[in-house]
């Protein structure tokens, strides 16, 4: 654990680490200024109490059962843990935290990655970089909880004391590169002042797709679209009918590895590669049905008595998260699986009076024609070194994530 009162000594052994509880529905009786505030890294969620976790995230869909799945099923290369921040013994802040090695060429452009990627065969330490992060490579936001009354001073010193706990991580750890990933922009208000104040330069991610469903009915959004993409979206609707048959469940139980096949033949199809970040474990689906039970949900759809596609997606009560799919070729194309996937989301949302649909990251042309909308995501990132985060500092705009991406680039 991480004393933030003057010194910081080095983290304790995980073994250590206790089991924090305490009553929710009381506010903090001191300020920051009267208890000091700690942080603690832990290596699992396990660590806390769940309902002190959830507490700090609204209960939302991806908060303690979702960062235990992932911690059940981590993509290959990647060491997934959680830091807290606490005070009197009360746990007020928390995020995952992800240990990787980065070929920080990965986010280049082309050309100058391949030229990147042959330097690095030869100077693989200056290439390959061990690092410590804020955030999960399951997720396309850096989701970070603060108890909801903490005081704005109270906040402010905990998002201090969370970050003070990540970077001492990466010196314990020997890691190169501090980062956050995936901040989103309507956090960059309260998150950014503190980042840049410590050194780290920011780099653009790619943006989150967002559809805004204020629809009573299946016509009613079809309407909202253009005249030519209504006629195209009607054509398909036309051609697949009777020819594929959705399924809702909840547990995937003896389809796992064609799961894993569709899945694996959809990212074959991506134009861009970024690694371990977009290289999921086969058991994380299993793992998050599982774990995040009630909330995630996969929508499986036959032809004949062929699996053709899978779609996972998680619930709040104001959102729907389009998580996962995969999709069987050629035939994914002959029966427009993608449009029929997306259009159940759609239905489920208006079924549900669910209003926002987030619809992850990649293919922004199909999803913008379709209605979404962008919000931008941002990377922070520090090198250890000052002399190597100042060149970084100025490098880090022209390496940014959403040039790799047509139509990434968010107004």
């Amino acid at each position: 654990m991480i004393d933030r009162e003057g010194s910081v000594p080095k983290r304790s052994p995980d073994k250590e680490l206790a089991v924090v509880s305490f009553p929710l529905s009381k506010p903090l009786r001191a300020s920051a200024s009267e208890l000091p505030f700690r942080s603690q890294v832990a290596s699992g969620v396990a660590a806390f109490e769940r309902a002190s976790w959830d507490a700090l995230f609204r209960n939302s869909v991806f908060g303690w059962d979702f960062c235990r799945a992932a911690e059940r099923a981590p993509p290959k290369g990647f060491h997934l843990s959680v830091v807290g921040v606490l005070q009197d013994g009360r746990l007020i802040a928390a995020a995952p935290v992800f240990r990787t090695t980065y070929r920080w060429s990965t986010s280049l452009p082309p050309l100058l990655r391949r030229a990147g990627d042959g330097v690095a065969r030869l100077l693989p330490r200056l290439f390959d970089i061990p690092i410590v992060g804020l955030g999960s490579p399951a997720l396309d936001r850096c989701h970070i909880g603060f108890l909801p009354y903490l005081q704005a001073n109270d906040r402010r010193l905990a998002w201090e004391t969370l970050l003070g706990g990540l970077e001492q991580l990466a010196v314990d750890d020997r890691s190169d590169l501090v980062t956050v990933k995936d901040l989103g922009e309507a956090d960059r208000g309260w998150a950014e002042p503190l980042l840049v104040d410590r050194q780290f330069g920011r780099t653009a991610s790619l943006p989150v797709a967002v559809l805004d469903v204020p629809f009573t009915s299946e016509r009613a959004y079809l309407a909202s679209l253009s005249s030519s993409m209504r006629q195209d979206n009607n054509r398909k609707l036309r051609q697949s009918r009777g020819s594929v048959r959705f399924e809702l469940r909840q547990s995937i139980a003896g389809l796992e590895a064609t799961i894993v096949d569709l899945y694996a033949a959809t990212r074959l199809h991506r134009r861009a590669d970024y690694g371990g970040f977009d290289s999921d474990s086969p058991e994380l689906i299993p793992a998050i049905l599982d774990q995040v039970e009630g909330r995630a949900h996969v929508v499986l759809g036959w032809i004949g008595n062929e699996l053709a596609s899978f779609s996972i997606f998680l619930l709040d009560p104001d959102c729907a998260y389009a998580y996962r799919i995969g999709m069987r070729y050629p035939i994914a194309r002959e029966h427009n699986l993608y449009f029929l996937n997306w259009m159940m989301m759609v239905r489920i949302c208006i079924d549900r009076g669910i209003r926002r649909l987030e619809m992850g990251q990649t293919c922004y042309p199909q999803k913008q024609r379709l209605g979404c909308r962008l919000e931008r995501s941002w990377v922070y990132v520090r090198h250890q070194s000052g002399p190597v985060n100042a060149i970084m500092k100025r490098l880090a705009p022209l390496a940014g994530f959403d040039k790799m991406e047509a139509g990434a680039v968010a107004p």
